[in-house]
C-alpha cells in the first residue's frame, strides 16, 4: 500500500523530449510514414529533414488487402492481392484467405478465420519491404543502416488505447518498431503547415498559397470519419482542442447501401448464395464500384460478373429483375445506376458526418475557421458538396490536392519535428490505485484499514485523477507525485492504472473504471521506515501515456509501458 497523506503535485515543462525513441527523430536522415488505412495504405520517404515534403519524399499507395494461400501463409498485398484474388475461380478462391476492410474488425471478424495479429503484422511487413525496396532505389543499399531509418505509424485518433497497443504488437512482429520509432494517432493537418496546399487545375503547375496560421482547423477523413478540431498557433505548432470523435460513416458505409440494393434487385436467397460462391468475382465489382462511385454527377455502369447473371439466369430473364425497380436498368451486360440513386447511397453516411460537424461547430467554447477535408473519403464530389452547401457561408472549406495521401505527408512532417504538436486532449479519465488517510466523514468504513504498526489508519482503494477526460495536456507536460509507503518494513509498491468514462471517480472497483496496466517497484532499503519517498511521473503528452516510478532511498527505478491489451 502507498499513502498519499502528504500527497505533492508539481506540474513541470521539460524541455528535453522523451519519446519512443533513445536518440531524438530529428537526427535520423531517413523517415519512412506508414498509413495503414482502412481503405488504402501509403507510405511516405523523407531524406533529410525537413518539412518540405513535396520535393524530399517518394510516396506509394494500395489498396489495404491482402492474401494468404492454404497454409495461411502471406502471398500478396495490395491491388495485387486484388487482382489476384478476382483471377481466381470459386474453387480456388474457397482455398485462400482474403481480407479487406479488416482493419474496421481489429478484433473480430479476422479473428475467427486467423489471427488478427499474423494479418495485421504481415501487411506492415509487406509495407516495410516495399518501402525500403523504394528507397534501396533512391539512396545506395549499402549506404542505408538500420539506425538511420526512422520509422512513424500512424492509427486512427478515435482509436483507444487497447487498438494503439494492438498495432504497437503487429509493428514489433515486423521489427522496425523498437525504441527509434513512433505510434500515433493521424495527423493530417501536418501537411499543411508550411501554409501550401497544392491545388489542381491552375494552369502553371504552380502551388497556390493559404495563410493559415492562428486559425482552428476542423477535418475528417478516410474510410472511417476520424475528426478533429486543432488550433494553428503563432509558432506553426498544433494544439487540440477538442478530443477526437468520429465513427464508421466513411466509404464502405456507401459499398454496403450498394450491396443492399444489390441484394434488392437479386433476392436475398440468391444473393446470399452468390456472395458465399464467387466471393472473388464479388470482389471485383466492389472495386469497380469504389472506383466509380466518386463520379462527378454522371450514371455509374457496373459490370454484371459472370456467374451472377447465370445464377439469376435461373429463375428469369434476368431483365425483368430491373423491370419494377427505379434507379436501376439492365442495359447490354451492364447494372445502370442513375446518379440520383447512387447519391442515395450517401444520404446515411453524409447526414451523420454533418450532424456531427454541426455538433462540434455548435460547441460555444470553439471558433472554427476552415473545414478541412483529408482522406479518400474526401475524393467525393458528394460529400465535399454537401460540406459546402451546409457550411461554405461561414466557414472556408479546404480540399488539397493529393487529400488521399494527408496522413503519410503529415506523418513525415511529425517524424521530423514531434514537438509541432503542442497540446492534445485526453479521450479518458486516467488515474491509479492510492491510499489516504481514513476520514471517517469521507470515506467507506468497508476500505478502512490499519497499518502493521497500528498507528497509522488509512482508506485503501482510491482512485487518484492523473487527468480528466476533456483535459488539454502539452506536449512536454509532466505530472509528479511523491508517495509514501503505510509500513516500516514495506519493500515493494504497486501500482495499478486505470481509465474511466467518468470525470469524479472516487474508488477504483467502481462501475466503468478499466485496468489498463500495473507493475510493482522494489523498496528493498526499509531504514527510514515510512518516512521513504517514491516519485511517479506521468507523460500523457505524448503520442502514448508513459509513466516512471523511482524509490528515492534505494534508486530502485520502474518504467511503465502500459499494457492496454484485455486478457
Amino acid at each position: 500500500e502507498l499513502s498519499a497523506w502528504q500527497i505533492t503535485i508539481q506540474f513541470l515543462f521539460i524541455k528535453s523530449q522523451e519519446h519512443l525513441q533513445t536518440s531524438s527523430m530529428e537526427a535520423s536522415p531517413i523517415l519512412i510514414a506508414i498509413d495503414f488505412g482502412t481503405a488504402f495504405s501509403s507510405y511516405c520517404i523523407s531524406v533529410n529533414s525537413g518539412h518540405d515534403t513535396s520535393k524530399k519524399t517518394e510516396r506509394y499507395e494500395t489498396e489495404t488487402v491482402i492474401l494468404f494461400n492454404e497454409n495461411q501463409e502471406f502471398e500478396k498485398f495490395g491491388v495485387e492481392a486484388l487482382t489476384a484474388y478476382t483471377k481466381m475461380t470459386s474453387s480456388e478462391a474457397s482455398r485462400y484467405y482474403f481480407f479487406q476492410n479488416f482493419k474496421m474488425e481489429l478484433y473480430n471478424q479476422v479473428g475467427e478465420i486467423l489471427p488478427a495479429l499474423k494479418v495485421f503484422s504481415e501487411s506492415l511487413r509487406y509495407l516495410k519491404d516495399h518501402a525500403l525496396k523504394a528507397l534501396s532505389e533512391t539512396v545506395a543499399e549499402s549506404l542505408v543502416l538500420p539506425q538511420d531509418v526512422t520509422w512513424v505509424l500512424t492509427v486512427p485518433a478515435i482509436w483507444d488505447n487497447a487498438a494503439k497497443d494492438f498495432m504497437r504488437q503487429a509493428a514489433q512482429k515486423v521489427t522496425f518498431l523498437k525504441t527509434s520509432s513512433s505510434i500515433h494517432p493521424s495527423i493530417h493537418l501536418l501537411n499543411l503547415l508550411n501554409l501550401i496546399l497544392e491545388q489542381p487545375g491552375q494552369g502553371t503547375g504552380k502551388k497556390s498559397t493559404q495563410v493559415l496560421c492562428n486559425s482552428p482547423f476542423f477535418s475528417f477523413s478516410g474510410g472511417t470519419v476520424d475528426i478533429t478540431v486543432h488550433e494553428v498557433l503563432d509558432d506553426g505548432s498544433l494544439k487540440e482542442l477538442q478530443k477526437a470523435s468520429g465513427g464508421g460513416w466513411g466509404g464502405f458505409s456507401v459499398d454496403s447501401k450498394f450491396t443492399a440494393f444489390l441484394r434488392q434487385i437479386f433476392g436475398p436467397v440468391l444473393w446470399e448464395i452468390y456472395k458465399n460462391e464467387h466471393p472473388a468475382e464479388l470482389q471485383k465489382m466492389m472495386h469497380t464500384f469504389s472506383i466509380q462511385k466518386c463520379t462527378e454527377k454522371e450514371d455509374i455502369y457496373i459490370e454484371c460478373p459472370h456467374n451472377l447473371a447465370k445464377l439469376a439466369a435461373k429463375n428469369k430473364d434476368i431483365s425483368s429483375y430491373f423491370s419494377q425497380l427505379e434507379g436501376a436498368c439492365w442495359t447490354d451486360g451492364n447494372i445502370k445506376i442513375s446518379y440520383e440513386k447512387l447519391a442515395s447511397f450517401f444520404t446515411e453516411s453524409i447526414k451523420n458526418i454533418l450532424e456531427k460537424i454541426k455538433e462540434i461547430l455548435d460547441t460555444p467554447e470553439i471558433s472554427i475557421d476552415f473545414i478541412l477535408l483529408v482522406g479518400g473519403y474526401a475524393s467525393s464530389s458528394l460529400l465535399r458538396e454537401a460540406v459546402k452547401r451546409e457550411f461554405g457561408s461561414r466557414y472556408k472549406i479546404l480540399c488539397p490536392y493529393e487529400s488521399q495521401l494527408a496522413v503519410a505527408k503529415g506523418a513525415v512532417i511529425f517524424g521530423t519535428d514531434s514537438k509541432i504538436i503542442h497540446s492534445r486532449v485526453s479521450a479518458l479519465t486516467y488515474g491509479i490505485n492510492m491510499s489516504r488517510k481514513y476520514d471517517p466523514l469521507l470515506h467507506d468504513p468497508k476500505k478502512r484499514r490499519v497499518n502493521k504498526a497500528g498507528d497509522y489508519t488509512y482508506c485503501t482503494g482510491l482512485f487518484l485523477n492523473l487527468v480528466s477526460k476533456g483535459q488539454s495536456v502539452e506536449h512536454d507536460e509532466d505530472a509528479q507525485y511523491t508517495f509514501f509507503p503505510v509500513d516500516d518494513d514495506q519493500t515493494e509498491a504497486g501500482f495499478r492504472f486505470f481509465s474511466t468514462e467518468k470525470l469524479n471517480a472516487i474508488y477504483i472497483d467502481e462501475p466503468g473504471l478499466k485496468e489498463i496496466g500495473s507493475f510493482v517497484l522494489p523498496m528493498p532499503d526499509i531504514r527510514l521506515g515510512t518516512n521513504r519517498e517514491i516519485h511517479l511521473k506521468i507523460k500523457f503528452g505524448l503520442t502514448e501515456i508513459k509513466a516512471n516510478a523511482i524509490d528515492t532511498s534505494s534508486g530502485e527505478v520502474q518504467k511503465i509501458k502500459l499494457k492496454f491489451m484485455s486478457e
